[in-house]
């Protein structure tokens, strides 16, 4: 696509993000309980230098949050290839500056202002969906991920982009119901999906478990093992949602050979204590 094109291509999807994103907060239903508006937020004066706008971005795709959400949007481009599926996911950087978004969480519910980089994958003149990644530039994270329907041609005749109040449905007029693309608050527990943990707060989390009374109950008198460590996330709340990670443990309950149980373990050790337990098979959402 020649520069002009491009850059025209550009000032419009700018224009539908900031539309989009105020229309999605400001038309939710059922509305937030705080009754806020993003209108309630000033946002910052001045803009951002190239490099901050770049920082912003490459912490915005390096993030496995924002990643998923990427590979979603570009389903209709994943092929069997031998035993497995591949996404070929191609991208680029639209728009970057400060956005007011509402955060949802546990135990908050809250208008903010941060930097946010426009994603636009796959096609950029084909009707999709673009993923707006807030940064908190401090902590180097990603704090919210929001959706837009793009303007162009359609990927298939009959398929529309509706922009809604949790985000962007995506409607073929062959399926019965539509695909969601929802609006989500990544949750600041410290940790993110999949990290790496240290030593000492291994070491951490493994004195929480096994110090746990309903962990201890689980054993009773068989012996324990502690057979994993992982940081894991779920996505939860209705309508809102929100994505909540921590470290997990998982403890195999044994007798010689014979097991008896897995024991799964969630930490949260900033104010050390136990989140979660469960046991058998698998460790659900």
């Amino acid at each position: 696509m020649k520069l002009a094109s491009c850059l025209a291509l550009m000032a419009l999807l700018v224009f539908i993000v900031v539309t989009s994103i105020n229309c999605v907060q400001n038309t939710a239903t059922p509305q937030p309980s705080a009754g806020v508006t993003p209108t309630a937020v000033p946002v910052p004066a001045g803009s951002l230098s190239w490099e901050q706008k770049i920082s912003i971005y490459d912490t915005a795709i390096a993030d496995p949050y924002v990643r998923e959400r990427m590979v979603r949007t570009a389903w209709r481009d994943t092929q069997r290839v031998g035993d497995q599926l591949v996404t070929n996911l191609s991208y680029m950087m639209g728009n970057v500056g400060y956005m007011s978004f509402h955060a949802i969480g546990p135990d908050y519910e809250r208008t903010s202002v941060l930097p946010a980089a426009e994603i636009i994958p796959g096609n950029a003149s084909q009707a999709g969906v673009d993923l707006i990644a807030f940064v908190d530039p401090d902590r180097k994270r990603v704090a919210y991920i929001g959706f837009v329907p793009r303007p162009g041609v359609p990927p298939a005749a009959g398929v529309t982009f509706t922009s809604v109040a949790t985000g962007v449905d995506e409607h073929d007029a062959t399926w019965d119901s539509d695909r969601p693309y929802n609006n989500v608050t990544i949750v600041d527990t410290g940790y993110v999906k999949n990290m790496t943990l240290t030593q000492d707060q291994k070491d951490q989390a493994t004195r929480l478990a096994f110090s746990n009374a309903t962990v201890q109950g689980y054993v009773g008198s068989h012996q324990a093992i502690l057979k994993d460590f992982s940081v894991y996330s779920y996505e939860t709340g209705w309508p809102d949602r929100y994505v909540i990670a921590y470290p997990l443990l998982t403890i195999t309950v044994t007798d010689g050979v014979t097991t008896y149980d897995t024991i799964y373990v969630q930490t949260d050790l900033i104010n050390n204590r136990v989140t979660r337990v469960e046991h058998g098979e698998q460790f659900l959402d």
